[in-house]
């Protein structure tokens, strides 16, 4: 919570924050059925390591990638 107080003294939201990472679109992973979905993914790793050098506690990879899934950052559908 320290850290989305901090943010928003900035003039930042936690939305813009997250979308930033991905330049506001969303990210089309092309999964197909011969692939194994992997737990963490490239970006979910850059941004789970920038959060928590801002402050961000408890973030890894893969509750950021979970996160980013969740909320349309990152498209996961089999194709």
């Amino acid at each position: 919570a320290q850290v989305i107080l901090k943010l928003r003294k900035m003039g930042k939201t936690f939305d813009k924050y997250m979308w930033h990472f991905v330049d506001d679109q969303p990210q089309d992973l092309g999964l197909t059925t011969d692939v194994e979905l992997a737990p963490k993914t490239p970006a979910s790793e850059k941004i789970a390591k920038q959060m928590r050098k801002d402050g961000f506690k408890f973030v890894g990879p893969t509750i950021i990638y979970s996160f980013m899934t969740a909320v349309g950052m990152d498209n996961a559908r089999l194709k």
